[in-house]
């Protein structure tokens, strides 16, 4: 009978990489949640509460008028909700450079993602830059004068970067899918390979993070334990 293989503990840097990798992942797979949640809630709970008149069973919430004051509200909102995506991909990141030091074929997801980033902040940049410009116009419209007080060469500088922020965005979402799909065939979650896969379907990618969520968390417990030191 062949003698048994005698036990080899896990490699501390390795372990603790991809502990640290799951841990990353799994909290930015709460806040793309969060973020999705904010994005597509918050606008339709202040249209409610104050743009949209309703009526029933003798109470009447909204005022039935869309202000400059609510557009202010919704564009915060939103903003908040990109930050919180912002905050998802640079832990993503964070989780890709972990695996990298631990399995190759992580830096492609990583370099997309990077760039990915970059998209986001400059969709956030120029989305405030042209709101900007609008709400100059509409303050001077009272003083009949809106066209004295926009910049239409930054008007378009603000779409432009928007477009290529987009381009941007949408390659670092590629790379970010094909990270969180590879983090899911390396420990073979199903769960976690299920929800990278949704991000790109319309509407079904509000539960993708939830799967990603559960997939990874599942993966915690069969992850070895580095060694004490000494």
């Amino acid at each position: 009978m062949p003698a048994a293989a005698p036990y080899l503990p896990p490699d501390p840097k390795v372990a603790a990489a991809e502990r640290s990798g799951i841990q990353r992942a799994r909290i930015a797979s709460l806040s793309i949640l969060l973020a999705l949640i904010v994005v597509i809630v918050g606008p339709i709970v202040l249209l409610v509460i104050d743009g949209v008149s309703i009526a029933r069973f003798g109470i009447h919430f909204g005022t039935n008028t869309f202000t400059v004051a609510l557009l202010t509200q919704i564009v915060e909102v939103l903003a908040v909700g990109l930050a919180l995506l912002v905050i998802a991909i640079i832990l993503y990141l964070a989780s890709f450079a972990a695996f990298r030091r631990v399995q190759p074929g992580f830096t492609g997801p990583l370099v997309l993602g990077i760039v990915g980033a970059l998209g986001f902040l400059l969709i956030l940049g120029g989305v405030a830059s042209y709101l900007s410009q609008i709400f100059s116009a509409v303050a001077c419209s009272q003083v009949n004068a809106p066209a004295s007080c926009v910049n239409f060469t930054s008007i378009f500088i603000a779409l432009g970067a928007v477009l290529l922020g987009a381009l941007l965005a949408l390659i670092g979402w590629i790379g970010l899918i094909i990270g969180i799909y590879r983090i899911g065939k390396r420990y073979h979650s199903t769960l976690t390979k299920v929800g990278a896969i949704l991000y790109i379907v319309p509407v079904l990618n509000i539960i993708a993070p939830i799967l990603v969520f559960i997939g990874v968390s599942g993966i915690r417990p069969s992850l070895p334990t580095p060694p004490p030191p000494g």
